[in-house]
């Protein structure tokens, strides 16, 4: 994650040197290998929403970028190809002179609803091995029993355990929770259930990530990061308190947010542009546009 850096330094010992810098490409730095000549280097370049894959010499100067997403690059025993993780294991050819992608890249093996990673490849380049990551995760809740002497079993919420599940958020009333829901190879969107787990409804369907719901304090709104225009950005923590205001920050200049008919199962979207937005101002001075 930003602001971390590539540096190399001698196998026997010396200053270390700096190959990227903060910032260039975009992202966090990380996951390096050497191409077999050692003239480049292969890594990854991640933020909180995506990961993309680019080599660089060891002037740190000319970088390329192999793949828009991908992670764990590694060079064949050539130098012509390279392997990298995207859910499952891909290889795209590269100039071993220029470093420059030729081609597109294609897939060898598809990790199925777990992901692949970590590959690494024989000295020969006839076999690869690599790792099978498999990430479960679901929200569970307990009652908070005033006075009770005897501790409660946690019990999952909801039951459906076919998708991860985390950053649940209460409605301002209670009654409702609002959180995170993904699989394997797909993108997170917001959903929402009732505060004992029942009737979950899918509120974001976007193809790009959806997350960190937060309600507005009516309860009939939810602002959430979504990185619907690709930009990198982040979000200051949202508060409430009652007769008061307060505001968060998006850098990206974008925020999202979804209207709760009170009568109607329908979740139609709505997207703004501004700096900052501000709680508990008068409903006439927020700019809805709804789809």
């Amino acid at each position: 994650m930003p602001p971390s850096t590539i540096w190399i330094v001698p196998s026997q010992g010396g200053a270390a040197k700096p190959i990227t810098q903060a910032g260039d490409p975009p992202g966090g730095h990380g996951a390096p290998s050497w191409s077999p000549d050692g003239k480049r280097i292969v890594f990854d370049a991640s933020d909180f929403v995506s990961t993309s894959l680019w080599s660089v010499s060891l002037g740190g100067r000319d970088f390329k970028k192999i793949a828009k997403d991908g992670s764990d690059g590694v060079y064949s025993p050539d130098g012509a190809s390279i392997f990298y993780s995207l859910q499952g294991l891909w290889r795209i050819h590269v100039s071993p002179t220029t470093g420059e992608p030729v081609g597109e890249p294609f897939q060898l093996a598809s990790g199925g609803p777990t992901g692949i990673r970590y590959a690494t490849l024989s000295a020969d380049g006839k076999k690869i091995a690599y790792s099978i990551l498999s990430l479960s995760s679901n929200l569970w809740s307990v009652p908070l029993l005033s006075g009770a002497s005897v501790l409660t079993d946690p019990e999952p919420f909801p039951r459906d355990t076919s998708s991860r599940k985390n950053v649940a958020r209460f409605s301002p009333d209670g009654r409702r929770i609002a959180f995170n829901s993904w699989r394997t190879g797909t993108s997170a969107d917001i959903w929402v259930a009732e505060a004992d787990g029942k009737n979950p409804t899918q509120l974001t369907s976007n193809p790009t990530t959806d997350s960190m719901p937060s309600w507005f304090p009516e309860g009939d709104r939810i602002a959430f990061l979504s990185d619907r225009t690709n930009n990198h950005w982040r979000c200051g923590p949202s508060h409430w308190q009652p007769g008061g205001k307060s505001s968060f920050w998006i850098s990206a200049m974008e925020w999202s947010f979804s209207r709760f008919p009170p009568t109607e199962n329908k979740w139609p979207s709505t997207q703004r542009k501004a700096e900052q937005s501000t709680f508990g101002q008068p409903r006439s001075q927020v700019e809805n546009k709804s789809s």
